[in-house]
């Protein structure tokens, strides 16, 4: 996915989020249970003061979905498949095979540049409140 590619902003906000956020797991096919294991050591090793870490539910379905625990509830955030989810929900609407390179290289990327604990290293908006609407409205057109 080239920079100028309409779901390139959702890609990034996805990484970030991933990065950030507690109480997520991660449902995704199982074909990336490696990367999800080394996922999690780049954080441990990047971010040694976070004492909570995604968790990762390995599915056969052709989608990855973040979902985020607020009490005792659980709430789709963040999703890469072709499924439109409700508007509150982050889309990525790509096969997960074929979003996952992209994700995984802008995960790396951003740990290595010091997301979350560096100021502005994020990329462009990475301060500014997410427009799940204004981002599918981008890559319909």
């Amino acid at each position: 996915m080239r920079i100028t590619d309409p779901q390139w902003p959702a890609v990034r906000e996805f990484s970030r989020r991933i990065l950030r956020d507690e109480s997520i797991e991660l449902h995704t096919p199982s074909e990336f249970e490696d990367d999800l294991i080394s996922l999690l050591r780049m954080m441990s090793d990047k971010l040694p003061a976070r004492l909570e870490f995604p968790t990762f539910v390995l599915h056969e379905q052709n989608d990855i979905t973040v979902r985020q625990q607020s009490g005792d509830k659980w709430k789709d955030i963040m999703q890469v498949g072709l499924g439109e989810p409700e508007i509150d929900v982050l889309w990525i609407a790509l096969e997960p095979l074929k979003a996952w390179p992209t994700i995984w290289l802008t995960l790396t990327e951003l740990l290595e540049a010091g997301y979350p604990g560096c100021l502005g290293c994020g990329g462009p908006a990475s301060e500014e409140p997410w427009n799940e609407e204004k981002s599918r409205l981008q890559f319909r057109s």
